[in-house]
């Protein structure tokens, strides 16, 4: 008999605590965590705008995870990561391999490209006071800029931001290259691959 691998784990931080706590990272969106976002995902969207007296419009409340999916399926291009903790999905993502970075000196190189990124309503900020986890966001970073190195890309990665990200972005040091006309006039990021060697999210636990 074979030995199975050991199942990938990402690390999490519990705002209650602050203590880091070990969830499963998936190297694909499963049924499963589409039936999270149906399921609960949803119903606690509706009680974090309550929590929030509507001050977020939630920007992402629109995406449709299981379009989403259909697409990366027949896209060999994009990949899918979801991370799990106590058996409850607590966040989604998807790359794109297949785009090539604007900002000198790695103009036309290949990256990471983050197009998706969502966590559950009850690991966002408005979620007071019983946010669960607040690292999240920067645990996808730190996996896409993994990921970027394991497939030769030298730790590049790109994404455009919804507004409300855009300081988060700033924050974990990519650069701010342009208000994006062709793509619903958000901010496009990219991490070069100069910053990607010193970046703070390559020391992520």
């Amino acid at each position: 008999m074979t030995e199975s691998s050991p199942t990938p784990t990402v690390w999490l931080r519990e705002v209650a605590t602050g203590e880091l706590r070990p969830a499963i990272l998936c190297d694909s969106i499963q049924s499963r965590h589409l039936a999270d976002v149906d399921h609960i995902w949803k119903p606690a969207l509706t009680i974090l705008l309550k929590l929030s007296g509507q001050r977020h419009s939630e920007e992402t409340s629109h995406w449709n995870w299981r379009a989403k999916m259909r697409q990366v399926r027949r896209n060999r291009q994009q990949r899918s990561f979801a991370i799990e903790y106590g058996g409850v999905t607590q966040g989604l993502m998807i790359v794109d391999l297949s785009r090539r970075c604007r900002v000198p000196p790695d103009v036309g190189q290949g990256m990471v490209y983050v197009d998706y990124v969502e966590v559950a309503p009850w690991n966002r900020p408005a979620w007071t006071p019983h946010r669960q986890f607040k690292s999240i966001g920067s645990d996808f970073l730190g996996l896409a800029v993994d990921l970027s190195f394991r497939l030769g890309f030298s730790g590049r990665i790109g994404l455009h931001s919804l507004p409300q990200a855009d300081s988060f972005y700033r924050q974990m040091g990519l650069t701010d290259v342009e208000l994006d006309a062709n793509y619903g006039n958000l901010r496009y990021f990219e991490l070069t691959a100069l910053d990607a060697r010193t970046s703070r999210l390559r020391e992520l636990p």
